[in-house]
């Protein structure tokens, strides 16, 4: 007569062939068969989010099988003890608490409430910001959907409503993640059999900041994790924060379960700043950086640099190289060529090939070299300038732009876009390069 364990290896060889390798590996390989007790069969899950999903996505089959096999009608599932021991926030074995153990929360600690300028453009978006920050959890405001073209400080926003909170709640674990770096992480965890230590870490977070939503558009598996991620997140009381450069309801590519779940709590937008914000941008601007700035240079740059906060600190950046590499104090004259720079830049219409040709130019490197796999130092970096260039310049989609450069595809030109964004930030001269370009792109 076959044992229990027997009767449970043949429940999971007639499931097996019914899902994917993935699904079984993930889902079916962790449950650990405890007995039968009580005309119950007793099963054992890793976490709590692995049960609450098992019974949505398999419960019905596992208990069809279940009853083939076993001959009953129930089964009880029950959570391991470590992880309840987790979950609840008791000691552990080693008499530390390890649901709050530290962790990166990727917050940028320049962006504050102190310095995120306000006017019109931003009230309503502030106001709703500040009280999830300081009130938290406000079940009206979960999620909170914040949108706007780029450049206008959605993640200064949602970066100080981080802070804010851990400010207030240090206990809080509270998590800043690109939508690009949650795919990445969700797709590197299946192949490793790290998929369930991915949604732990995911069911564990106090406040969850997810910039970009837009980025994991058609992504339908990422989605389908996002939407596990947020139901189990909102049903015991935590805050979900999405930006987009797109309101919910011109977004594409989502399936709309997944975009309903962005409209029920708040949703506001971030507009381009006008021109009295502008100019109190500007003057915290040149506060923070100890700058002497004529009145009518800052009046100038107000009224001519109107698309966002990126381009009004860049002038700014700009006029203070100028201003030290040529040891001159800051004129009208010197705002007038920078600004006219710019604002050839964002009125020539800007074509893939023309990127191409001027970056392969700059670097000195072929089109073929450009498209090549090779890994070579110059053809990298003129490879990942071009792809930034691609999509800071023009509206072609990272799918688009990745065809344009050796048929790559989109994450690859993420990949690309945010190593050049670290660059600037980090490498002397590289900001230097990558202007270089545009200005050559716009004679």
């Amino acid at each position: 007569m076959a044992t229990g364990q027997e009767k449970w290896t043949e429940v999971l060889e007639m499931i097996r062939p019914r899902v994917t390798p993935d699904t079984y590996a993930t889902w079916f390989e962790h449950i650990i068969f405890l007995g039968i007790e009580d005309g119950k069969v007793l099963l054992q899950v890793p976490n709590n989010f692995f049960y609450e999903y098992l019974a949505e996505h398999f419960g019905k089959m596992l208990l069809a099988e279940v009853n083939k096999v076993f001959g009953v009608n129930d089964i009880d599932i029950k959570v391991s003890e470590e992880d309840s021991k987790i979950s609840n926030g008791r000691p552990g074995a080693n008499g530390e608490t390890t649901a709050k153990s530290i962790f990166t929360t990727h917050l940028s600690q320049e962006y504050t409430f102190d310095n995120f300028v306000k006017g019109d453009a931003n009230k309503l978006a502030r106001s709703i910001a500040l009280t999830i920050a300081t009130k938290p959890i406000q079940t009206a405001f979960n999620p909170f959907f914040l949108y706007g073209p780029s450049g206008v400080g959605k993640s200064h926003l949602v970066n100080a409503i981080g802070l804010k909170i851990l400010e207030n709640h240090p206990d809080k674990r509270v998590l800043y993640v690109s939508a690009h770096d949650f795919l990445i992480q969700y797709t590197d965890s299946v192949p490793k059999n790290k998929f369930n230590d991915f949604m732990y870490f995911y069911q564990s977070i106090d406040c969850l900041i997810v910039d970009d939503i837009h980025e994991i558009s058609g992504k339908q598996k990422t989605q389908e994790v996002l939407f596990n991620i947020f139901n189990h997140l909102q049903r015991n009381g935590r805050q979900i924060i999405f930006t987009s450069d797109k309101a919910p309801s011109n977004l594409q590519g989502f399936e709309e379960r997944v975009s309903s779940r962005f409209v029920m709590g708040a949703t506001a937008e971030l507009q381009r700043p006008d021109e009295q914000l502008r100019r109190n941008i500007l003057r915290a601007k040149i506060r923070k950086n100890q700058l002497t700035i004529p009145r009518d240079v800052v009046d100038y740059i107000a009224l001519n640099v109107t698309d966002n906060v990126r381009d009004l600190e860049g002038v700014i950046n700009s006029l203070l190289v100028q201003s030290i590499v040529n040891d001159s104090e800051i004129t009208l004259p010197m705002a007038e060529r920078i600004v006219s720079r710019l604002v050839k830049l964002r009125t020539k219409h800007i074509t893939p090939e023309l990127v191409v040709n001027t970056t392969c130019k700059y670097y000195k490197v072929t089109h073929k070299e450009l498209n090549s796999a090779s890994r070579k130092a110059t053809i990298v970096r003129a490879r990942q300038a071009a792809m930034y260039l691609m999509q800071k310049h023009t509206n072609l989609s990272t799918t688009q732009i990745g065809l344009h450069i050796g048929r790559r595809d989109h994450t690859t030109v993420l990949h690309a876009c945010r190593q050049v964004d670290v660059k600037i930030k980090t490498q002397p001269g590289y900001k230097e390069e990558i202007q270089a370009i545009e200005q050559e792109m716009t004679k």
